[in-house]
């Protein structure tokens, strides 16, 4: 015969840290600082800086244009990040600052559309982007290409923004 149990053991206490959720594209996220919001996103089939470069992604990979807006919630105290922190993480982790971009810094009410900005290729990623109300951002990424593809858009350390790639 097979013994009886005396007691049941009790669970363990375990504090598994929570897994931050990224926002979807269209919500602003805030780290305190900033408010920052990807207001549009496209693929591009090539990249184009002027008559005699051009690039084109290569077989298995793409290039995803992204239209940020970041409103400072302390104005009147400049804030810088360099393009560095301005980055995505793909779906197998690696993260990648933009190759190509610009920006604007605007007073609060200004509205500028960020695919009008005129990019340039981003050879410093310590560069950095400094505003003291608002910025619009023109961002150009090479990541590899799924159907679809979902990339995780990062601003320094405020929360994370899904973007969804057709």
């Amino acid at each position: 015969s097979t013994p009886r149990p005396t007691s049941t053991p009790r669970p363990t206490a375990t504090e598994i840290p929570p897994t931050p959720t990224a926002a979807p594209m269209g919500q602003p996220v805030t780290n305190g600082d900033y408010e920052v919001n990807v207001i549009s996103m496209r693929t591009l089939d090539t990249v184009y800086l002027d008559s005699l470069y051009h690039w084109v992604p290569t077989e298995g990979n793409m290039f995803v244009e992204l239209g940020i807006k970041v409103v400072n919630l302390n104005p009147g105290s400049p804030v810088s990040i360099a393009w560095g922190d301005i980055y995505v993480v793909e779906e197998d982790g690696n993260t990648w600052y933009p190759n190509w971009g610009e920006f604007k810094p605007v007073a609060s009410g200004i509205e500028v559309a960020p695919k009008s900005l005129v990019f340039r290729t981003l050879e410093d990623p310590s560069e950095p982007v400094v505003f003291e109300d608002v910025v619009f951002i023109r961002a150009i990424y090479g990541v590899v290409k799924h159907n679809p593809t979902t990339v995780l858009f990062g601003f320094g350390d405020a929360p994370l923004i899904e973007i969804l790639v057709p």
